[in-house]
């Protein structure tokens, strides 16, 4: 038993469920679900329930959740108390992320993992971002550094592109397309496109207004800020929408279908920071993110590094 399984059973019992938990704490599913099955046959207890409800907590998981949050908190009063005593202040990493745990598709959960073990004893605060907003919490500087994808607007920022992945096209599974395999981005530019909640030069790309020349949106339903609400938004339209191929992988939904199409640019998973903000730790988590990168690009497929 680990500090880290007590935080995978705690995330479970929160968000009733493996993948919320996941999602929350930033990392694949499967080694969360192994990590808590391998704590159940270690314990020779169920603690969780799986129905069609949801995952629920056994009298003994409930009782293992209260134990656990009390530990937890013991081992962070104790290392506050160590670095208090020795002068040591806590190091704490602001990161903004698009999408949660979607904005480098299946680079971001190693990523994550790098900057905990890049800077030991740091305390790593994830800021989840949605299409309008970005990078606004890196402007007002409550973020050091964000994960973004490009156009990212803004002279303030320096924007470094980390991986490329392709893009497709989503449609809901009623649209007239949805069991197309192949597109070309001529048919594609005929297609109403969903309307998105975000800065003007971002909503165009994705929404193909450069390669079109103009507009070309579905009035049936207004712009949305998040794939989940692209994901409903298009259940009941007609409307489509371009999204990077690993967010169709870690957010699947029965509800849509994803298409390829020949023509597209990638989409670039990026990391942004102040141009004004010269300090060495900065750098260094810049310098982890590529580096994991690097180490880990086979996780993403169809990905191409670039830095």
């Amino acid at each position: 038993m680990d500090l880290r399984q007590l935080r995978y059973v705690i995330a479970v019992a929160e968000e009733g469920g493996f993948r919320p938990a996941a999602r929350r704490l930033y990392t694949a599913q499967p080694p969360l679900s192994t990590a808590v099955q391998q704590l159940e046959s270690e314990l020779g207890v169920k603690l969780f329930e799986r129905s069609t409800r949801g995952v629920i907590p056994t009298q003994a998981g409930w009782a293992f959740v209260d134990r656990a949050r009390e530990i937890l908190a013991q081992v962070d009063s104790v290392r506050d108390a160590v670095r208090s005593s020795v002068g040591v202040q806590k190091t704490i990493l602001r990161v903004a992320v698009l999408n949660g745990e979607l904005a480098a598709g299946e680079l971001t959960s190693p990523i994550i993992q790098a900057l905990r073990n890049g800077f030991e004893g740091a305390e790593i605060v994830l800021h989840e971002t949605t299409f309008v907003d970005q990078v606004e919490a890196l402007r007002t500087g409550e973020v050091d550094i964000a994960f973004v994808r490009p156009p990212i607007s803004g002279t303030e920022f320096a924007v470094l592109p980390i991986a490329q992945e392709p893009r497709c096209l989503i449609v809901g599974s009623q649209h007239p397309l949805a069991e197309a395999g192949q597109l070309t981005a001529d048919e594609v530019l005929r297609l109403p496109m969903l309307g998105l909640s975000a800065p003007p030069e971002w909503a165009k790309t994705w929404q193909l207004d450069d390669l079109r020349g103009g507009s070309l949106l579905d009035a049936s339903t207004g712009p949305v800020r998040t794939v989940s609400g692209a994901q409903l938004a298009l259940t009941t339209s007609n409307a489509a929408i371009t999204m990077s191929k690993s967010t169709t992988r870690l957010s699947p939904s029965a509800g849509v279908r994803s298409l390829d199409v020949d023509g597209l640019s990638p989409s670039v998973f990026s990391v942004a920071y102040r141009r004004s903000d010269t300090r060495r730790i900065t750098q260094k988590m810049i310098d982890v993110v590529a580096a994991a990168a690097r180490q880990h690009i086979d996780l993403l497929p169809e990905g191409k590094l670039l830095v």
